[in-house]
């Protein structure tokens, strides 16, 4: 997993996201879509998990907030999305091949990675960068987003640690 969430991280530098970019993930809980969130974090790169039965002006209004620079997504959802992400110029970057064949104009998963390096990234990251925008259902119509930086998931999953 450690190799795989580096060769993740350098693919997603090699395709030209850095520091704070945004990538928005619309998939179920799969090894790849875990993987991405885990090896984007590894190159400073923040992740934000869409829930793929949200509404069509849900999502437009979600991407208009957080602007994101790319979609890794399953293959089973690209039919949903497609309005919402032509008519806000999002690319799909990456196609996890779950339910249906790769989006036009994207890479598998598989070919996302295909040759990157298995050493860790280089690159700085403070524990105050931003690494995960989670979001919850809103005050008003829309979800908030909550971010959640590298010191509050690395505190997060030491909780999960068993005590002895």
């Amino acid at each position: 997993m450690d190799e795989l969430t580096n060769q993740i991280g350098h693919a997603l530098i090699a395709g030209g996201l850095g520091h704070g970019d945004v990538v928005l993930l619309v998939c179920e809980n799969s090894v790849e879509a875990y993987a991405t969130k885990l090896g984007a974090a590894k190159a400073g790169v923040v992740t934000a998990a869409l829930n793929p039965s949200l509404a069509p002006d849900v999502i437009a209004d979600i991407i208009a907030r957080i602007e994101p620079q790319m979609a890794v997504i399953d293959a089973e959802f690209a039919h949903h999305v497609a309005g919402v992400f032509d008519a806000s110029g999002l690319v799909v970057g990456v196609t996890i091949t779950i339910g249906g064949d790769i989006v036009p104009g994207s890479v598998s998963f598989g070919d996302f990675i295909d040759g990157q390096l298995l050493a860790e990234p280089d690159v700085t990251i403070h524990g105050d960068d931003i690494w995960e925008i989670l979001f919850t259902s809103g005050t008003t119509s829309m979800p908030k987003a909550a971010m959640l930086s590298h010191v509050s998931g690395t505190v997060t999953a030491h909780g999960f640690a068993p005590c002895r």
